[in-house]
């Protein structure tokens, strides 16, 4: 397909330390079958090497943060600072093949009102549990039809009308580098402005992740609306209700991956659910704005740590499995090593949160109930409680064995020494 009349176009990437994908996906850049006629890269505060491979490249124009304000922000630099009247993006950890600017300009001419087109975004690397994961439950694509008015359009890669987006008030600076794109698809929307889902329009992911990094991006994505939208932070029982949400999550998760055959990622699911509620907590605690809220936040944090250290030792969870989740919970900090360093020594524990309110003989809830009532922060643990239950359900020992494999897996991919002996 060839255009007569190509529409200018300044296209933007925004950086923050993607020294191991930026150089790949400005070449793709430079590839393309549609005329670009402007190439701008937000440098968001990069400190690594970025900004060196970046200046290698000629016919582009490099704009500066002077430290990392967030996606957002980012954008917003860009629609500011871009000539033309169409403007597209790409995410710096992306590769686009050439036709895909050429595939996403054409909907422009052939649907009415639009104003902004957005392509399928597949996954590169799928070797290691934690990107098999990510493929399997963060997909920003919603298949292989082309979409008038899709939930939103991927911020990884798009093209939209200046004037629509400055129509609407830009992108909203509060949500830093999570669910901006998903705001302004909302905005435009409402503003009565079409948009359209091109799934020819197919890009590369280059991004690798290990568990961790992949659990922190997992809670990222939804944190902004979470407290923007649902509102979640704002009160203690909002709080209860996004755990609650968490639990359902995971537990879906978990069963439709056993229906999919997809065993290999069984443990990630549970890991996310603890992972994702103590995150919760620590950011809730945290909000408070006060020194006893900034105490609160690290007793929170420390007493998750011991409950879920108990319930793991003492309940229906197999220990083997235990001990792989402890290892990565406690890789979770805080910054502050009077607090972080407690998460593995329970004498430590045992000066701030006595073990004797563990009761021996009582219940895990009773346990865990009590250990947070030191911290003053009340969550539903049965959420937990049932996602440990679900566990002690699996009696096949084939299936056990499958999602003790993908554990260690993934720690040996992510070189955290394990607990257990192989």
């Amino acid at each position: 397909m060839k255009f007569s009349d190509p529409q200018p176009v300044t296209l933007y990437i925004p950086c923050y330390n993607a020294e191991r994908y930026i150089d790949e996906c400005l070449k793709s850049i430079f590839k393309q079958t549609y005329p670009i006629k402007e190439i701008l890269v937000i440098d968001d505060g990069s400190t690594d090497s970025s900004l060196e491979t970046i200046r290698a490249f000629n016919k582009l124009k490099i704009i500066r943060h002077d430290q990392n304000r967030g996606v957002s922000i980012a954008r917003n630099t860009a629609v500011k600072n871009a000539s033309c009247r169409f403007i597209a993006a790409v995410d710096a950890d992306v590769s686009v093949p050439p036709d895909w600017l050429e595939r996403l300009m054409i909907n422009f001419a052939e649907n009415d009102n639009v104003a902004g087109v957005g392509g399928k975004t597949i996954e590169a690397n799928t070797l290691r549990v934690a990107d098999r994961w990510r493929q399997a439950h963060m997909k920003t694509y919603t298949g292989d039809e082309k979409e008038i008015n899709p939930d939103f359009l991927s911020g990884a890669n798009n093209v939209f009308l200046k004037s629509a987006i400055e129509s609407v008030g830009l992108y909203d600076e509060r949500l830093g580098s999570s669910g901006e794109d998903v705001y302004i698809s909302r905005m435009l929307k409402n503003a009565g402005y079409n948009l359209v889902y091109e799934p020819l329009a197919v890009v590369r992911h280059l991004e690798m992740d290990t568990v961790i990094s992949l659990m922190n991006t997992a809670w990222n994505w939804g944190k902004s609306a979470n407290e923007y939208g649902n509102r979640y932070y704002d009160n203690r029982e909002r709080l209860l209700e996004k755990v609650r949400f968490n639990n359902r999550l995971a537990i879906s998760r978990f069963l439709y991956d056993i229906d999919e055959n997809r065993t290999d990622i069984l443990f990630l699911n549970f890991l996310e659910m603890i992972w994702t509620t103590l995150l919760d907590s620590i950011w809730f605690a945290s909000k408070q704005k006060t020194a006893s809220g900034e105490r609160s936040a690290k007793e929170t944090f420390i007493a998750l740590k011991a409950a879920i250290r108990f319930a793991i030792r003492h309940e229906v969870v197999p220990v083997e499995l235990g001990d792989l989740i402890i290892k990565y919970i406690l890789s979770i900090n805080l910054g502050d090593p009077d607090y972080d360093n407690m998460g593995d020594d329970e004498v430590k524990l045992d000066m701030i949160f006595p073990m004797k309110l563990y009761c021996n003989d009582g219940s895990m809830i009773e346990a865990m109930q009590r250990v947070l009532t030191c911290a003053d922060v009340e969550l539903p643990l049965v959420a937990i409680h049932q996602m440990f239950d679900l566990m002690g359900q699996i009696d096949q020992i084939q299936l056990f064995n499958s999602i003790k494999s993908s554990a260690l897996r993934a720690m040996e991919e992510d070189n955290l020494e394990s607990y257990v002996s192989q």
